[in-house]
């Protein structure tokens, strides 16, 4: 019995470790699950939190898409508009270039007026020197022609009439020719 009663004890101290053993082990796993109940509500919150700013960057990525396609757009916009400005400055410049082609040839045409005008009133002042010098030889035959009459009608001597008709006649062919040489030469235009 003794044995028994020593088996009794060391049953009993054996539960009794083995209850302080299970006990520990308990008050630990306990521990734990307090510490991994606040790792996961952290880890909770943190998946909260990270849903959050994923939405916020989603919200900001689909924000920033539209963006870009409303820049994409304007982009397309502007290219148009410059092509259309181009074109337009490649227009006006040869708009310009026609204009100053047209202003070369009114200032050509301008000058070939001007040397007309001037050939003009050059050929105005010899047709008014001309015919001041076919005046001036009508007024001389005219006075020639009387004083070839007066001459005829006091027709005393032959010789004599005869000497001033040919004196005459020599002064016609002299006035007649320095006519010709002071008597400017007319062309036509």
């Amino acid at each position: 019995m003794s044995w028994y009663k020593n088996t009794n004890n060391l049953i009993s101290v054996c539960l009794c470790v083995v209850t302080c053993i299970l006990a520990f082990n308990y008050w630990s796993v306990s521990q734990q699950s307090v510490v991994l109940e606040a790792r996961v509500r952290v880890c909770n919150q943190k998946e909260l939190d990270f849903n959050g700013v994923a939405s916020e960057c989603k919200k900001r990525i689909s924000e920033l898409h539209d963006k870009i396609s409303i820049l994409n757009s304007d982009k397309e916009v502007i290219a148009t508009q410059k092509n259309s400005l181009t074109e337009l400055a490649a227009s006006r410049e040869d708009m310009i270039k026609k204009v100053k082609a047209e202003l070369k040839e009114e200032t050509s045409a301008k000058e070939r007026l001007e040397g007309q005008l001037a050939a003009q009133a050059d050929l105005q002042e010899k047709l008014t020197t001309s015919e001041n010098v076919n005046s001036q030889l009508q007024s001389r035959i005219s006075e020639l022609e009387s004083q070839l009459e007066a001459h005829n009608a006091n027709a005393v001597q032959p010789d004599s009439s005869a000497e001033s008709a040919s004196s005459a006649e020599d002064t016609l062919s002299n006035d007649a020719e320095e006519s010709m040489f002071t008597e400017p030469h007319v062309q036509g235009a």
